[in-house]
């Protein structure tokens, strides 16, 4: 029911290379290892040698500012990729904050104010 030229027809379908290309995307994230060891060792199970000695973890897998950024881009990356090519949705994985919520809480509260002073003098004719 889409019209002829709306963006949801003209969608890049998945391939075997797409799934190749991402795959290599995810191997080349050099820290993937200290996120694995992280996640197996710490926070999805309890080693008792990280458990009893905290500082263990960031020696034996460190990682950096950085090192989360790229994973979340390549994820980011992969995750829209693969929802636009199913359902036309798209995700934004950037943080709110507290800022935000209230930027976009005056924007919605301005829209309603309009539209209910809008509705109000179009009744009153």
């Amino acid at each position: 029911s889409y019209p002829n030229d709306h963006w949801m027809l003209n969608r890049d379908p998945i391939t075997f290379e797409t799934i190749a290309e991402d795959r290599d995307k995810i191997k080349g994230i050099e820290s993937l290892p200290n996120f694995k060891l992280r996640r197996d060792k710490f926070h999805a199970h309890f080693d008792k040698e990280y458990f009893f000695d905290r500082d263990k973890i960031g020696k034996d897998a460190p990682l950096t500012w950085s090192d989360m950024e790229q994973i979340i881009e390549v994820m980011s990356d992969i995750l829209n990729r693969y929802s636009a090519a199913y359902d036309g949705n798209l995700y934004d994985l950037t943080v709110l904050n507290i800022n935000d919520i209230d930027h976009l809480l005056e924007i919605l509260y301005k829209y309603r104010t309009k539209k209910s002073t809008n509705y109000s003098l179009n009744t009153d004719s």
